[in-house]
């Protein structure tokens, strides 16, 4: 079982759903994860998601200024979210239904915890598959001498047998 909490980013970079969108561009140019969380400007309670998609479509696309367009006006309200002790595996749904490489991580009063970005999680599933893989093939390495010393002794015990 792999927890959101291990590999989640914490403190992630966020925003003000006053900030421009023209600020949130540049905070995304420096992540890796596709997503900063849009909070309340009096608690860190999420509010929603600015994606690079939705910077596209709700500001470039529509040729409006990032520098006088606010956070709030192209955030997504209802982002892809879960919670610290969520198993990691479960989640991946979430990335697909966001359309983002980050899924928000927020405790039980919707308060920002950290960031999960798809490209931890896949990075962690790679080396636990990896970790797995070599575990198996340890076992069937020792399963394998096991069965050989037992037909060993077997031929040993009917050749006795045999010559009795």
């Amino acid at each position: 079982l792999m927890r959101v909490v291990d590999m989640m980013t914490r403190n992630p970079i966020c925003c003000a759903e006053s900030c421009t969108v023209e600020t949130v561009a540049h905070l995304l140019s420096k992540i890796d994860c596709g997503v900063v969380p849009v909070l309340n400007e009096l608690s860190r309670q999420v509010l929603g998601v600015i994606t690079e998609r939705s910077v596209c479509l709700e500001v470039v696309v529509q040729r409006r200024n990032p520098a006088t367009v606010p956070a709030g006006e192209c955030m997504a309200r209802v982002p892809a979210v879960c919670h610290p002790e969520d198993d990691a595996y479960a989640v991946l749904a979430k990335f697909s239904q966001s359309h983002a490489r980050g899924v928000v991580v927020v405790n039980d009063e919707n308060e920002l915890e950290g960031v999960l970005s798809l490209a931890v999680l896949a990075s962690r599933a790679a080396t636990a598959a990896r970790e797995l893989y070599a575990a198996l093939q340890t076992v069937n390495e020792k399963n394998a001498s096991r069965t050989e010393s037992t037909h060993g002794r077997s031929r040993a015990r009917r050749a006795s047998v045999a010559a009795a």
